[in-house]
């Protein structure tokens, strides 16, 4: 069995080592902004909620006045 066939190159294992590296600052990266984005959106989603409360409200105090409630 020829050894040499089955270890990669020195030059190749740290290529490999450095591609590896790069996936992964990426891949951290991609997840830092995709934290940042959903937690961006949930505070979006609780304005749009309060606006859509603060809306509804009143809207419901004129309907109990309309109907004398």
């Amino acid at each position: 069995m020829n050894l040499k066939l089955q270890m990669p190159a020195p030059n190749q294992s740290e290529e490999n080592v450095r591609v590896l590296k790069g996936l992964i600052s990426r891949f951290n990266q991609s997840s830092l902004e995709l934290i940042r984005e959903y937690r961006r959106l949930e505070e979006r989603a609780g304005y749009l909620k309060g606006q859509r409360e603060s809306v509804r409200e009143p809207c419901r105090r004129g309907q109990k006045n309309f109907h004398g409630h």
